[in-house]
């Protein structure tokens, strides 16, 4: 394309879509863009909205990339409405994948001012679908900072939209999300209602869960059984999330089989695993200091049970700096909490 060979741009782009089903996003924009070129606008307009709606799990990035296309489109067409709702979407889906991205890494203040941000462009917008999906990501960053009255409204909020619009894989992976705000809230019978509640609203719409989502259903099915003193089930169901090898919930899950091991008095295999959490973290660049903050204070467990009274205290110090960091206050009292069973 850039030195003049449109035809054989098409060409390549065709090939593609035959012969790699998953790069069918990025061609369709692709073909819009070469569409643009040449002012074939409705034609651009077709392989835009093709882009659009070649998945329900589109990323965003690709999302914005295609109402941008058809943004120009419009405005090379003199559809001056139309190109600035665009415009408008495309931004609605920059900054909630800026959002996302602040979220992982842990800038939880800076990522909620995004989540805001899109959320009260897609209500102006009256953009439903972007309201619950917003809806649904700021409500478990809500529940991470302690705000789990309105991280639950969030969730409702979410559910319902997904309910109206017929979207039920939505809704389901909206669902998984109520029972990790229920964890975090210790509503542990909540969330594994909810839990069990989902194989059957998943066979009502033939919904076939990814192995990933398998993961994480049982990952937080084990936090649930951990919380409600069911040692056993808990370590079924983080076997089964570890089976899995869903690299996103490695962390979080050798933090849960620590605290089993704990619970089942085997000190030496509860430090060894929460280490080794720590020992991942510890690779990352930056390391996660939410998931740092909750592994250290797993760590300081283990030593108070192992009469390691120093140790367990310069450790707590360090869960205390990544929480007072993150300016997760909640998180910080309930990491002092432990100092008291130290005397």
């Amino acid at each position: 394309r850039l030195i003049g060979h449109s035809q054989q741009a098409l060409q390549d782009l065709q090939s593609v879509l035959r012969a790699a089903p998953v790069l069918a996003v990025d061609a369709y924009i692709a073909q819009g863009v070469l569409a643009n070129d040449e002012s074939r606008f409705a034609e651009a307009h077709t392989h835009f909205d093709q882009a659009l709606q070649q998945t329900a799990q589109i990323i965003e990035v690709r999302r914005s990339a295609a109402h941008k296309g058809k943004s120009w489109a419009y405005c090379m067409s003199s559809d001056l409405d139309a190109a600035l709702r665009e415009a408008q979407l495309a931004r609605y889906e920059a900054e909630r994948m800026q959002g996302i991205i602040l979220e992982r890494s842990a800038q939880y203040n800076e990522a909620t001012q995004l989540y805001n941000a899109a959320l009260t462009l897609a209500k102006e917008l009256g953009h439903q679908e972007g309201i619950a999906n917003t809806a649904n990501s700021l409500s478990i960053l809500r529940a991470f900072q302690g705000n789990f009255a309105e991280a639950k409204a969030l969730q409702t909020q979410a559910q319902e939209i997904y309910q109206r619009l017929g979207m039920p894989g939505r809704g389901c992976n909206a669902q998984i999300n109520l029972a990790l705000i229920h964890n975090l809230s210790g509503d542990h019978d909540a969330a594994l209602a909810v839990l069990q509640n989902l194989p059957a609203a998943a066979a009502a719409h033939q919904i076939i869960f990814s192995p990933q989502t398998v993961a994480h259903i049982n990952y937080h099915t084990a936090e649930a059984y951990l919380g409600l003193g069911d040692i056993a089930q808990a370590e079924h169901f983080v076997t089964q999330a570890l089976q899995i090898e869903e690299e996103e919930l490695i962390v979080d899950c050798y933090r849960v089989v620590s605290e089993i091991k704990l619970a089942q008095g085997d000190v030496a295999a509860a430090e060894n695993a929460v280490r080794f959490t720590l020992q991942i973290l510890d690779g990352q660049s930056p390391p996660n200091l939410y998931l740092c903050g909750y592994c250290e204070r797993v760590l300081a467990r283990v030593l108070i049970q192992a009469g390691q009274w120093e140790a367990a205290k310069a450790v707590i110090a360090r869960a205390i700096v990544c929480f007072q960091e993150l300016e997760l206050f909640h998180e910080v009292e309930k990491t002092r909490r432990l100092l008291d069973d130290l005397g």
